[in-house]
């Protein structure tokens, strides 16, 4: 193989000699190719990639967990557990929504994959409960992220801000060429309340469900159709849209009727007394108002509107962000009110830009210092900036073979050309050389390069492939480490062999070119005198080489045995981003304003902190869209907060020295100390990478306990718990298994209700009505494109407290006002908050994080503890105790990972013996 390669070589090393002007507008050509490359690559903070997950979203409204799991979840998991490659099937049930979260094998069609699961839920769609919606099937990106988060600040009502940033800010961003949406979180929002006065509705033998059906038929425009007459053709429409709240006041909501014990001659006489329409403001209250409020933003303590902007698939990062910055400097200047500002609190493109900066920095660094140390050995001017000049093209001829590879610019494929930098120019560098000794021996420049060139041709064709099968191996790999590898491997692979093509082909036409010089090159005194006292001292030490031998390979013991005893193991490279993520947690059912109070405790704990920058808060979730509500599966209960705090890097700050990890481990201090923080769970995230934040969904350490009794899992999880809690290292300690939820149930005496003729969903139906409040319709503002929504609900002193519930009045189809009280009976007590389930069996997680110390030393304390927890529970036989977390994803990768670096071993081994022609002479080479 090698042989006719080296034939081959020749070949093409006098064939662009022959024809240097072709080979340099051919070479032009690929970086013309290159420079479009460029700009056409999308430019992403993460590799595209086809993760084998799916997510089945349900949602039922106002449903218990318990209800969600039983009506909804099992049958789901029952139905796509049959679907082809499936790895692991995890649930979530939480009040109103179902998740159930499909794992399959790496390397499974996910579109195929998806239709499979969409065929199996088709099949059960009729044992669902009528009231769920459709179940919506999703793709999962772990990458997914948005590519920047803007906190809206000014001194006006929430209210006020969150139309500021709905009018103008979100309606300009989503115009942006690449930006997909723009989601607001935060500020108040308005609505029109209805609340309806239980004495008058009783009085007026009225349902609060009717009440709802009128405002729905009430509030509508439609078409009608058309007249034609001799000349015209008019369109004929309906209009009864509410214009005003007055039109709201004046709706009926029933006409008033004669007592039926009256003789019809009665009726027709007091007709125009008795007959009469009953108004809805003769009933309820009409006025506008805000809405509950959901949730709260802060940006440095100052109340604030967030919006998180995600960009359409294959769009350029750094081009969509630079389009987002240039509009808000744009909305500030133009359109939006003095005093408010926007502030970038997340910029995914940062990290690109750096990551290209850094390419740039290198590529420019290994140019001068392979410049400097050519022109120090051959003193020549011209082979100097040769090497300069194929380091700009190896790279753009490796810009257009990443288009047709549809390889991204990323962070792992510029980590692979910044690898690749300092390989580029090695092979110039040897052909260089020898060309440049060629030339002392031989006048004439053509044939001195070419046969410079040919000489060394194969033993740089055989150090590329020993580089190159080093590399390639990686994107064979599978799991999540092959498809994050996959693109570095392939980048470095591409920009080798195309170093190799300049070195034998555009680096002898540039030394050839209008060279007049025909008397030999004569090397440089500063080479001559490093080379005399290298061969010097080479000859002094081969009387010691048994000597030498023995003092390497004992080093290399040394240090192999140091690698398998010592060397700590992370699943990903950690480093100092400075940035973190607080998660706050209080007990199920906090209101948001106790919420807040703990939370601003903590803000001021961190303002205190000179390393801090920036603090943004985000308590609750409040989004716009029903779709994205019914997706979001990390949305915020009124009792839980994340606090994203972002410190001064070290140039931009004097003074300031303390790590991330180290300001984590004062604020642990600083709230052990603080008595208010007892009832509340804080976990501290060091955003170490983005990349493992993305990829591992999960802590560091997670332990699974599955089990078909929940009491039992509990008892063993907080046994577990305390184990882990022994552990030095591991901070953050807490289980999947949440504090139950106050909670009212209304328990239906299905007799009772059918002697008045109801049924559980008319109860239902009422309560939630009367209770929760429902929107019946929405209120077109005139003159701006805007919604507002109506919601019916009764007055807050008719539902203040759960005995009220028992004087609530449903209409019953008899025309009969019949108390709660008489068909059903309150309990109260508490609930599930939500339910998880990993292969079909209830399961709780005990999670951890990990500060200062090694993370195989830490899962070597856990599996101590883990077997703690079986010797206290015989019972646990029946009990799946399973380490999971990053710890499983590392063992699954570093298999993979094993087999990819003994194919390259094997590889380089087979290259460098089919070039020595010899099985033995590799293994000098390979041992060193």
């Amino acid at each position: 193989m090698l042989p006719f390669l080296f034939i081959q070589a020749m070949r093409i090393t006098e064939l662009s000699l022959r024809r240097p002007i072709t080979t340099i507008m051919i070479f032009m050509g690929m970086v013309l190719l290159g420079i479009i490359s460029w700009i056409k690559l999308p430019q992403e903070l993460f590799p595209s990639i086809s993760y084998p997950e799916i997510t089945v979203v349900t949602s039922y409204k106002n449903a218990a967990p318990e209800e969600i799991e039983n009506l909804v979840t099992k049958q789901i998991e029952e139905a796509v557990g049959t679907v082809n490659n499936v790895k692991r099937i995890k649930s979530i049930s939480r009040e109103g929504l179902s998740l159930v979260i499909i794992d399959f094998n790496w390397n499974t069609n996910m579109d195929f994959a998806a239709l499979a699961v969409r065929e199996k839920i088709d099949l059960i769609k009729e044992k669902l409960p009528r009231e769920a919606e459709e179940p919506i099937v999703m793709k999962y990106n772990p990458f997914d992220l948005p590519v920047m988060n803007l906190a809206v600040t000014g001194n006006v009502p929430p209210v006020e801000l969150r139309e500021i940033a709905r009018k103008y800010i979100k309606d300009a961003i989503e115009k942006i060429d690449g930006v997909a949406s723009a989601t607001i979180t935060g500020g108040d929002e308005k609505e029109i309340l209805v609340e309806i006065d239980q004495g008058r509705l009783r009085a007026s033998d009225i349902s609060i469900v009717t009440i709802v059906n009128t405002l729905k038929k009430a509030n509508i425009d439609y078409p009608a159709g058309t007249v034609k007459e001799s000349v015209y053709e008019y369109l004929i429409r309906t209009m009864g849209k509410f214009k005003t709240l007055k039109d709201i006041e004046e709706t009926p909501a029933a006409i008033e009727l004669p007592p039926e014990e009256k003789t019809p001659e009665e009726k027709k006489k007091d007709v125009g007394k008795q007959r009469r329409l009953i108004y809805l403001k003769d009933i309820a209250t009409i006025r506008e108002t805000l809405k509950e409020r959901t949730s709260i933003s802060r940006y440095n303590g100052k109340d604030s509107v967030s919006l998180a902007i995600r960009k359409q698939s294959g769009a350029n990062t750094t081009a969509v962000a630079h389009r987002i910055r240039q509009e808000i400097k744009k909305l500030l200047a133009e359109k939006i009110p003095k005093g408010i500002n926007i502030q970038v609190t997340y910029d995914q493109s940062e990290f690109i830009t750096d990551a290209l900066t850094n390419l740039r920095n290198s590529a420019i660094q290994g140019g001068i210092l392979a410049f400097f140390v050519l022109f120090l050995f051959l003193r020549n001017i011209r082979p100097a900036i040769t090497i300069i000049i194929s380091i700009p093209i190896s790279l753009m001829a490796t810009f257009f073979l990443m288009y047709c590879l549809k390889i991204n610019v990323n962070i792992m494929s510029l980590g692979g050309l910044t690898l690749a930098v300092g390989m580029l120019v090695d092979n110039s560098i040897v052909v260089i050389e020898n060309i440049f000794r060629r030339r002392r021996e031989i006048s004439d420049p053509i044939k001195a390069c070419a046969e410079g060139t040919n000489e060394v041709f194969a033993p740089v064709m055989g150090s590329t492939l020993t580089t190159v099968s080093v590399f390639l191996p990686f994107a064979f790999v599978v799991g999540i480490a092959g498809q994050i590898f996959k693109q570095l491997s392939l980048t470095i692979v591409s920009a080798l062999l195309l170093s190799v093509l300049v070195a034998i082909i555009l680096v002898p036409v540039i030394l050839s070119l209008k060279s007049q010089q025909k008397t030999p090159y004569l090397p440089s005194s500063f080479s001559e005198r490093f080379t005399d006292r290298f061969t010097l001292w080479l000859r002094k030490l081969i009387p010691y080489r048994y000597l030498i031998i023995l003092v390497v390979l004992g080093l290399f013991g040394i240090s192999l045995y140091y690698l398998i005893h010592f060397h700590h193991k992370r699943f990903l490279p950690e480093f100092d981003q400075r940035q973190f993520i607080i998660k706050v947690e209080l007990r199920p059912g906090t209101r948001l304003k106790e919420t807040d109070k703990l939370v601003r405790v903590l803000e001021n704990m961190l303002f205190q902190i000179p390393e801090v920058k920036e603090v943004t808060v985000n308590i609750g979730s409040s989004t716009e869209h029903k779709e994205e509500q019914a997706t979001s599966v990390k949305a915020l209960g009124s009792h839980q907060a994340q606090i994203m705090v972002n410190l001064y890097k070290k140039k931009e700050k004097k003074g300031i020295g303390r790590s991330t990890k180290d300001v984590i481990a004062l604020l642990k201090e600083k709230k052990e100390a603080d008595p208010r923080f007892k009832q509340a769970q804080l976990e501290f995230i060091a955003q170490e990478t983005s990349l493992g934040r993305s990829v591992g969904g999960t802590a560091p350490v997670a332990i699974e306990v599955r089990g078909p009794q929940l009491s039992t899992i509990a008892e063993m999880s907080s046994f577990l718990k305390e184990e882990l809690e022994k552990i030095p290292g591991l901070y953050g300690i807490k289980t999947s298994l949440t504090p139950p939820t106050p909670e009212t149930k209304i328990n239906v005496l299905k007799d009772k209700a059918s002697f008045y003729g109801l049924s559980v969903s008319d109860i239902a139906i009422t309560a939630q009505v009367a209770l929760k409040g429902y929107t019946a319709t929405k209120f077109k503002v005139k003159g701006e494109d805007k919604d507002i929504d109506i919601t019916v609900r009764l007055r807050q002193q008719d539902r203040a407290n759960v005995n009220n519930l028992k004087h609530l009045l449903i209409r019953s189809p008899m025309r009969m006002m019949v108390p709660l009280s008489e068909v059903a009976y309150i309990v109260t007590g508490t609930g599930p908050t939500e339910i998880q389930r990993i292969d079909q069996q209830r399961t709780v997680i005990v999670s951890a994080n990990i500060l200062h110390r090694a993370f195989d030393e830490v899962i070597a304390d856990v599996k101590k503890a883990i077997d703690n927890l079986q010797s206290a529970f015989p019972e646990s036989r029946e009990y799946t105790i399973e380490l999971a977390g990053e710890h499983e994803e590392m063992q699954e990768s570093f298999k993979s990972l094993a087999f990819a670096l003994a194919l390259a071993i094997l590889l380089v081994y087979m290259i460098m013996a089919a070039e020595f022609e010899s099985l033995w002479q590799p293994f000098i080479i390979m041992f060193t």
